[in-house]
């Protein structure tokens, strides 16, 4: 297919796209620190590693989490003695005493001495009438204020404080002096509440009214008097976690970590670790030049790997590079699964899942081999890149990518798609399972890789599969999936076409395999022309009896001028278009039924207006209206059409008569330039030109007749 005007855009800006693809990948590079180093516990190390400097032991993550639990733990909680609390406390119990004294002196009803008691202290009904109508109290008041003066002597704290508290220990300050005591020595308010009653219970024993009207208000009076100071409390813990030594020992220098053929311990594994932290730190020191410069380095690989990508596009695969829909298309694959290798780098999930082979597949069946190749070769570079260039890794996806591609370019038929995908299976399982034992991994882990990677393969495939219909549509693609469910004569529109033009559906068929055997020979799509040439002439369905092969003998153009005659010639090219249209058949087949007249000239009918005195100036008017075939299957379309409806007027045609007919149809359209556009060289002409005839000579070849040996 030809570029649209609005898909072309002057090449420079192209490059730019490439750069911001380039800078979008070096932001996505992981951050997170990823422990998981060369050896690991169990396995068997292959070299031995001699320690290249001095260096310390870190303390493993449960180790370092230990310890900041038992800090936790250990850092007391600061509460400041609130002397503003306990004045106040003791205001308002001085307060309801002398409201007492003046509610017993005056002559209001009890009920409504109660209840102006009640506004002062909440107490029962019980207690405030035992009080106001009893002067005897001062053993109730003396013992409440002792009671409350012992708790606020030695500190009394909020349940909800204590509750939540993560630490065992309590600082209390009081001015400039501080004590340290287990929190659990502390007195909650409900600890507080249980002493009281507990007390009176026995203090006021036999008197249990007074005694629980006493409890009633010394819990009252009672408010917490220790104050949690959080910002000391969190200063301190903050101060203790960052006091925590991250290390556990020292590794001097050329002392030996690991041997050869040694198996690594998990303290082997602590100090590989450590030795790889220490090597980082060496690599980058903190500040701001280093990290500038570690960005400016991945950013300069990205840029080579794409440059030499865009190299690629541009000189071996230019229509990708050409056009805008389909460069962004490619673009946005690329960061789809750089976007998806990000996710899982940061879930710390499996590399082996990043669906490489989803890109490859799409552009495999969208497109062709020639562009999906360099991002088989690409992607897994990048993810591998991505992961610390774990080899079994980067291999495995590059195998398995590049395998995709040439297996799913030779997939016609969606209904086989299980044959690709078995065949990937078996190859990766090959690919993971003698890569890790050439490297020693354990089994567990390869079992695991190989897991991860079938689950990929199985639903990159069907995944790409699935979405190749809607994205045929956005990018206007046309699949050999799509091709071949349209490469059958049980179509809507053939079936209708047998139906109201049998004789153009017979030659349809013909035309199918005259095109179908002469783009095989040049190598142009065989598919195409041959769904092409089946529904070439579809526009015939609505005047079928004014062309030949439907005219049963009758010629309706008898009662035409050679000009209206010409008009319904030609209409048909316009009305199956518009039926492709309505019928929503790919856009490759409905250029191919536009085009597969060209502009030629309906030369019968011409001549007959010649023969009538008609003006050799109205050639133009004879024309089809086009445009010129702009591809090679159209043009293939074209030739087929032409000769096989010239052959099939021969009656008992000889070989020769068929192979100058033949040559002489494609001369007259390479000398009017019906071919300047579709791409077809001289060589190929003649190639197609001597598949024709050998053909044509097969399907008209002479019979011997029969009957004289019955007789």
């Amino acid at each position: 297919m030809g570029l649209s005007v609005r898909d072309k855009v002057p090449l420079p800006p192209r490059f730019w796209y490439f750069l911001v693809v380039a800078v979008v990948i070096v932001l996505l590079y992981p951050r997170w620190e990823k422990e998981e180093v060369l050896f690991k516990e169990g396995e068997v190390s292959q070299e031995e590693v001699i320690a290249p400097f001095t260096f310390k032991i870190l303390k493993s993550k449960s180790e370092i989490e230990k310890e900041k639990a038992l800090v936790r733990e250990s850092s007391p909680l600061v509460l400041l003695f609130s002397d503003s609390v306990v004045s106040a406390q003791n205001r308002k119990f001085s307060d309801f005493w002398k409201r007492v004294e003046q509610l017993r002196g005056s002559r209001l009803p009890l009920s409504e001495k109660v209840d102006s008691l009640k506004t002062v202290c909440e107490l029962s009904n019980r207690a405030c009438e035992l009080i106001l109508s009893t002067r005897k109290t001062a053993d109730i008041k003396d013992a409440t204020r002792k009671r409350i003066q012992e708790f606020y002597r030695d500190g009394l704290l909020d349940d909800e404080v204590l509750l939540q508290a993560e630490t065992k220990v309590a600082t209390l300050k009081k001015g400039k002096r501080e004590t340290l005591i287990p929190l659990a020595n502390l007195v909650s308010s409900s600890e507080a509440a249980r002493r009281i009653r507990e007390g009176f219970s026995s203090e006021f024993e036999g008197y249990a009214d007074r005694g629980e009207a006493a409890s009633e208000i010394a819990i009252f009076f009672l408010k917490p008097n220790l104050i949690p100071d959080a910002k000391e409390t969190q200063d301190r813990l903050k101060l203790a976690l960052n006091n925590i030594n991250p290390y556990k020992g020292t590794v001097l220098k050329d002392e030996k970590i690991v041997g050869k053929h040694e198996r690594i311990t998990k303290d082997i594994q602590e100090k590989l670790l450590s030795l790889e932290a220490a090597r980082r730190g060496q690599r980058i020191a903190p500040g701001a030049f280093n990290i500038a410069l570690q960005v400016i380095l991945r950013f300069l690989i990205v840029v080579a790997l794409f440059s030499v990508l865009y190299s690629y596009l541009y000189f071996i695969d230019r229509e990708m590079l050409m056009n805008r829909r389909y460069l962004l298309f490619f673009l946005g694959l690329i960061l789809a699964v750089m976007g998806i290798n990000l996710v899982v780098g940061m879930f710390d999930i499996s590399g082996y899942l990043v669906p490489v082979c989803f890109a490859t597949i799409t552009l495999t069946v969208l497109f062709s081999p020639r562009t999906a190749v360099p991002l088989a070769v690409l992607l897994p570079l990048l993810v591998g890149f991505y992961n610390d260039f774990q080899f079994p890794l980067t291999f495995s996806l590059l195998i398995v990518s590049l395998a995709s591609v040439f297996l799913f370019f030779n997939l016609k038929v969606r209904g086989r798609i299980y044959v690709p995908i078995l065949i990937l299976i078996v190859l990766s399982l090959v690919c993971v399972f003698s890569l890790g034992g050439l490297m020693y991994t354990p089994g567990k882990k390869i079992l695991e890789s190989s897991g991860f990677l079938v689950l990929n393969i199985f639903f990159s495939s069907s995944f790409a599969t699935v979405l190749l219909t809607p994205l045929e549509r956005l990018l206007g693609r046309t699949t050999h999936f799509t091709l071949a469910d349209l490469n059958s004569t049980n179509h809507t529109l053939l079936q209708q076409l047998s139906v109201e033009a049998p004789g153009t559906f017979h030659h349809s068929v013909l035309v199918a395999t005259l095109a179908e055997a002469a783009a095989e020979e040049i190598g142009a799509d065989r598919l195409l022309a041959r769904v092409g040439a089946l529904f070439h002439d579809i526009g015939k369905i609505y005047r079928p009896h004014y062309f030949y092969e439907n005219s049963r003998g009758r010629d309706r153009h008898l009662t035409l001028t050679p000009g209206q005659s010409a008009a319904v010639i030609v209409s048909h090219v316009k009305d199956g278009v518009e039926l492709a249209h309505a019928h929503r058949l790919p856009l490759p087949v409905i250029d191919i039924i536009q085009e597969h007249h060209g502009t030629s000239v309906v030369e019968y009918f011409y001549r007959k207006s010649l023969s009538r005195g008609g003006s050799p100036d109205s050639r133009n008017d004879f024309r089809y209206p086009g445009p010129k075939p702009r591809s090679k299957e159209a043009a293939i379309v074209m030739i087929s059409d032409a000769s096989e409806a010239a052959v099939r007027s021969l009656e008992n045609p000889t070989d020769e008569e068929i192979a100058e007919l033949v040559h002489s149809l494609i001369w007259d359209r390479l000398k009017d330039g019906q071919f300047s556009d579709s791409g077809l060289t001289l060589t190929e002409v003649e190639a197609v030109e001597n598949r024709l005839i050998l053909v044509l000579e097969g399907l008209h070849h002479s019979r011997k007749d029969y009957r004289e040996d019955i007789e």
